[in-house]
């Protein structure tokens, strides 16, 4: 009886390494091959089609904003999605593409350019910025799990260097489709979205991007222009431009652009870290003369992860947005050469 007790004891220590040693395996591999799962993600996105009901979470103003809507996906980057909820935007359709958002009410025929920012949000990782998100992050790991009966890798990126806002995803393990993700600034939570139903390459009606637009009575802004050398944008406009190459630890000069607003030159530098960015927009005084703040002056507005500072100075207007905290921000701001 002694005996076969031992041998019991034994087997079950032996299987129980077994399973250990696999789970340590998984582990391992998912924890070192972090730059293979990034380009499996930036693979997903320029190859895989999918439909799915899709829900959101975002907090702003102390208020949490929820959205539901189905959506299609067609890579690379074309997006169509009509909303389920809230009810005073339900049946309203938004399509991406050609860089460009269009939206429709139900109760309407024709499309119309989108203003402001589409919203579609994802984890956008370059596949130019991989080695700079290695470099200015670390990887935590945990647990998989299961979101529409796919099983998911799920890790979360965390800055090495301060606090700026950082990332959980859920990644399925098949295809490097992003069913779930969520951003945080500290312990609180910015946003969030994750996908309740998904089929992956179905079969697609295209017409869906095939749209009638509503002639604008305003005159349509040039389609801005994109540098990536800061003295190209220099020779392209009659006021000075921040020259700096790295504004803060781990962002560098990534792309410029220059837009019109208002009959007006506005440049746009974007630096970035690999995961989050910071904007610098440059612009000179209005021929108006219409213009928020007086020679001088600077405002500064703080808000859950992101801060936004503007100053007018020699008769240019300077803007800087990030997300980093409002004392580093503000340390950016006044060394910018």
């Amino acid at each position: 009886m002694r005996n076969l007790l031992k041998a019991f004891i034994l087997l079950f220590v032996f299987y129980a390494g077994i399973m250990i040693f696999n789970n340590f395996k998984s582990f391992s591999f998912e924890k070192t091959d972090l730059k293979s799962i990034l380009e499996k993600i930036i693979l997903c996105s320029e190859t895989i089609n999918y439909w799915g009901i899709k829900e959101t979470e975002s907090h702003h103003d102390n208020k949490m904003y929820r959205t539901k809507y189905e959506t299609i996906y067609i890579a690379p980057y074309k997006v169509w999605l009509k909303y389920i909820e809230p009810e005073r935007f339900s049946g309203r359709q938004i399509v991406l593409k050609d860089r460009i958002f269009y939206s429709k009410d139900k109760n309407k025929d024709k499309f119309s350019i989108g203003r402001g920012r589409y919203p579609i949000f994802d984890f956008n990782i370059r596949k130019e910025n991989i080695e700079l998100l290695m470099k200015n992050y670390n990887v935590v790991f945990h647990k998989n799990e299961t979101i529409a009966n796919r099983k998911n890798i799920v890790f979360e990126v965390m800055s090495k260097n301060c606090k700026k806002p950082h990332v959980k995803v859920w990644m399925d393990n098949e295809t490097g489709l992003i069913m779930k993700f969520e951003m945080y600034f500290g312990d609180e939570k910015l946003f969030g979205y994750w996908l309740d139903d998904i089929k992956i390459n179905p079969s697609i009606n295209t017409s869906i991007f095939d749209l009638v637009i509503e002639d604008s009575p305003k005159r349509k802004s040039p389609t801005p222009m994109s540098y990536f050398e800061i003295r190209s944008i220099e020779k392209e406009v009659d006021f000075p431009v921040i020259k700096s190459k790295e504004i803060a630890y781990g962002y560098v000069f990534r792309q410029g652009q220059i837009v019109i607003r208002e009959r007006n030159k506005v440049v746009h530098l974007l630096y970035t870290d690999g995961l989050n960015n910071i904007s610098v927009f440059v612009k000179g005084l209005s021929k108006d003369g219409k213009e928020d703040l007086d020679e001088g002056e600077i405002k500064i507005k703080s808000e859950r992860g992101r801060t936004v500072i503007n100053k007018r100075e020699n008769n240019v207007y300077l803007s800087l947005i990030g997300g980093l905290e409002k004392e580093d921000m503000m340390k950016i701001f006044f060394s910018l050469k």
